[in-house]
């Protein structure tokens, strides 16, 4: 992708969309931040069920926090489905956390669309992400997975709160705050919040 995104450069503007019809420097910006989150999710059909050292990290790191402190987690990821529909980012995520001892009743997503890759109505998620919320504030949920316009903003996630862990960056620093806020806000006072980039690892 990068010896594309080389020979783009090296072609005069005049015919560049002559050899890249449709295309331009944001569209290899997209392709490049899609694959470094997630090769398979780039180009599901050649790099099936490939495995990510990041979601191993990730994964990994979560099971640690749980162990340590026994309260929930939060998982951002804005990048859910490739462009074929095939694959599924949430789900990859949340098979790596069942691989390190979590059960899979114990994970939530809640991104907005169907099984399917359909748009839910606002009414659907709305009622998803009350659920979703009241169970991960009572304990039942200890870990909730979503993108930030679902579940970044207005949410009050503080009673079962232990750390958030983003996969893909925010748009802002404002919607980064707002991620955080919903987490540690007052009223959670003696528990202590670690900010966890996806490829953050242990020194």
């Amino acid at each position: 992708m990068s010896a594309e995104l080389e020979n783009y450069q090296r072609t005069p503007k005049q015919d560049r969309e002559t050899f890249y019809p449709g295309q331009n420097f944001l569209t290899f910006y997209s392709q490049l931040r899609t694959a470094s989150l997630d090769i398979e999710l780039f180009d599901p059909d050649t790099y099936r069920d490939r495995k990510n050292p990041k979601l191993e990290q990730l994964a990994a790191n979560a099971r640690e926090i749980y162990q340590n402190t026994k309260a929930g987690q939060v998982v951002f990821c804005d990048r859910v489905f490739s462009s074929d529909g095939s694959f599924d980012m949430h789900q990859k995520i949340k098979k790596s956390l069942i691989h390190t001892g979590f059960k899979e009743g114990e994970i939530v997503i809640v991104n907005g669309f169907t099984k399917s890759g359909g748009t839910q109505s606002d009414s659907q998620i709305e009622k998803e992400v009350s659920q979703a919320v009241e169970k991960f504030n009572n304990g039942t949920y200890k870990i909730l997975i979503g993108s930030t316009a679902c579940i970044g903003e207005g949410l009050n996630l503080q009673e079962n709160s232990a750390a958030p862990t983003t996969s893909t960056s925010p748009s802002g620093p404002r919607i980064l705050s707002s991620v955080t806020a919903g987490l540690t806000a007052r009223g959670t006072a003696g528990k202590r919040y670690t900010f966890i980039p996806i490829c953050r690892r242990e020194p």
